[in-house]
């Protein structure tokens, strides 16, 4: 197994993350109990979340077989409950303490009840993460589009502790089902590398009834470890990778052109923008006439440089459209400029990022996940 800079910051950074969110969430409840117990409070919040620290760092794989089992499933399930209830008490702050301020009794209690219904949110949203999975259709036209393209959009699968083997086929299973002619992935396929031979033998069986092919893009999942197995497996299953290329298809009778980027993992904003520039413009160099040309890009910040390059349609994934919802709009879209959905300026690009067709944490509230289906149609 090849490690990389990356797995050892993304470990890190988790590590960071636990530590941080456990020690926020035991402020805002020892605010709520009185001094001699919070000692006790501290154990109560702590000692679970080293656990759920050593289950989501991936070290507790090591102690287990590659094919999931139901008997310690539960535990990584209880982690991810375990930490989407402290980051909701440190989101319920305000709320907590205003009510603790209240003299009555009654106000007091209050805590307590916003305290289990959230745990009760919480399950369900984790309910929801493992069981839901949209299939959402859109309709693009253009005049360059000769006869109806359907184009099938999966990403950020990551298929690892919460999505395993049988989640896996099912979205493949689905996608098929839509009988699309294109086939797109644009990255963070896989994080439990022990599972990369049963993924890629899933896509092989799977590639003869695309007729136009599977494609695949990078995301930052996939630089995580063995990149180049990854890549050797997927090209053996007859999955075309592009990395910042691209090619001419003949789908449908609709001339297309079809490109993809890697994804760039650099730190520094100037060279990081200057890589993905170059990226793009590798990927487009091919282009001939005036072709409907098709972009895949992990990152959502290849929006903006894909339509100065001229790309007409550019899907994206990696934000998980925030896993959290409230009509249609992310809570958390201050994060990124592109959280979730369609952007464009009404005809010379369009863009879309997906929310994901998995997760890393299984827990989402008004974002399911999805399966995007795009039919390409002739018209202005």
């Amino acid at each position: 197994m090849e490690y990389t800079v990356e797995i050892h910051r993304i470990l890190t950074w988790r590590l960071t993350a636990v530590a941080v969110v456990s020690l926020l969430a035991w402020l805002v409840l020892a605010g709520l109990v009185v001094r001699r117990r919070r000692l006790a409070l501290a154990g109560g919040v702590f000692g679970p979340s080293a656990a759920a620290a050593f289950l989501l760092t991936g070290e507790a794989g090591k102690l287990f077989s590659l094919q999931p089992q139901p008997g310690y499933l539960v535990f990584f399930y209880l982690a991810a409950i375990w930490l989407a209830w402290l980051m909701g008490v440190i989101m319920s702050a305000p709320l907590l303490w205003g009510l603790g301020r209240l003299r009555s009794g009654r106000w007091r209690q209050g805590q307590r009840w916003w305290l289990t219904a959230l745990a009760l949110i919480v399950v369900y949203g984790v309910w929801a993460g493992v069981n839901d999975l949209n299939v959402n259709h859109y309709r693009l036209s253009d005049r360059r589009i000769g006869q109806p393209v359907r184009m099938v959009q999966i990403s950020d699968v990551h298929i690892g502790n919460y999505i395993d083997q049988n989640d896996w086929r099912s979205i493949l299973a689905a996608s098929l089902a839509e009988r699309p002619d294109l086939l797109l992935i644009t990255g963070d396929l896989l994080d439990d590398y022990r599972q990369l031979p049963a993924t890629a033998a899933a896509l092989a069986a799977i590639v003869p009834a695309v007729p136009g092919g599977v494609y695949f893009c990078y995301g930052n999942h996939d630089y995580f470890y063995n990149w180049r197995a990854l890549t050797q497996q997927l090209e053996a299953s007859g999955v075309v990778v592009l990395k910042d290329g691209g090619r001419p298809l003949a789908v449908g009778g609709a001339g297309l052109y079809l490109a993809g980027v890697d994804y760039v993992r650099l730190r520094d904003k100037e060279a990081r923008l200057a890589a993905m520039t170059e990226g793009i413009g590798l990927a487009l160099s091919g282009r001939s006439g005036d072709q409907f040309t098709v972009l895949l890009a992990h990152h959502p910040d290849n929006i903006p440089l894909a339509a100065a390059a001229g790309a007409d349609l550019t899907l994206t994934g990696h934000t998980h459209g925030g896993q959290v919802g409230i009509a249609g709009q992310s809570p958390l879209a201050v994060l990124y400029r592109y959280m979730r959905g369609w952007f464009g300026d009404g005809g010379r690009y369009r863009a879309y990022v997906s929310v994901g067709s998995g997760h890393w944490f299984p827990f989402r509230l008004g974002c399911p996940r999805e399966i995007a289906v795009i039919d390409l149609v002739p018209g202005n």
